[in-house]
């Protein structure tokens, strides 16, 4: 197994960062669609627009590399090639995961990957089982994106 690695996003001589939506099945937008479907589906529709915002405002810390504790995004231990970023958004009962990438040849640009709302109502067992999962959807996109770069070239 090789060694962790912080994010990029973590140092603020790292800045700036360009955050990337892999491009998944011709689709540029398929991630970001992922992470709004996420929201929707525990935000009420009223506070819809607030809780986009609040998490816009965290997506922006981490292009700046700014205002980022190292624990936030996280070097997978199955897949040293994949972050994943931790979002809690106490307000809106969020737990949003979005798991992303960071080459040496695109050194200016983080590539999600996978985004989803964190299940944890169930036993602690199938918590890291459903996490598991999730991480298999990530590494699956990694593999396959790869040679295009995600769609950046």
């Amino acid at each position: 197994m090789s060694e962790y690695r912080f994010s990029r996003c973590t140092e603020s001589a790292n800045a700036p960062q360009r955050l990337h939506w892999a491009v998944i099945g011709g689709d540029p937008r398929f991630v970001f669609n992922e992470l709004a479907t996420a929201i929707k589906a525990q935000v009420h529709p009223n506070a819809l627009i607030d809780a986009i915002a609040d998490l816009r405002a965290v997506l922006e810390r981490i292009e700046q590399c700014a205002a980022v504790d190292p624990s936030d995004i996280k070097n997978i231990t199955r897949n040293r090639d994949l972050w994943e970023m931790r979002f809690h958004l106490d307000t809106w009962g969020l737990i949003i995961r979005i798991y992303e990438t960071e080459v040496r040849e695109l050194p200016a640009h983080i590539v999600l990957l996978h985004a989803h709302q964190k299940v944890v109502d169930v036993r602690p067992e199938e918590i890291a089982d459903l996490q598991n999962e999730q991480i298999d959807v990530a590494t699956a996109r990694w593999i396959e994106g790869r040679p295009s770069a995600w769609g950046l070239v």
